[in-house]
């Protein structure tokens, strides 16, 4: 991307699949904590496979850099898909 984002360009990002994917499984959300926002995951379930789930985007503001962030979200992310049974 070139620029800075722009409501058009998070749109773009929203509206976008790959090949063989369905927009049904796109989610792309905001990643809260403390009812702060610090960053946005964009994922879609079922792609490649039936049973896996592609990240296709995992942004975390840098003033929440090196503090855990990151990784508890993955952490809480992995059980979640596992409840639903997608991995």
């Amino acid at each position: 991307m070139n620029g800075k984002p722009s409501m058009g360009t998070v749109i773009e990002d929203k509206n976008s699949i790959p090949p063989n994917s369905s927009l049904k499984n796109k989610r792309y959300s905001l990643i809260s904590i403390n009812s702060q926002d610090i960053g946005i995951i964009d994922y879609i379930m079922s792609y490649p496979d039936e049973d896996a789930v592609y990240i296709g985007l995992l942004l975390i503001h840098g003033d929440f850099h090196r503090q855990g962030y990151g990784k508890a979200f993955i952490e809480e992310f992995i059980v979640n898909m596992q409840k639903k049974r997608i991995l």
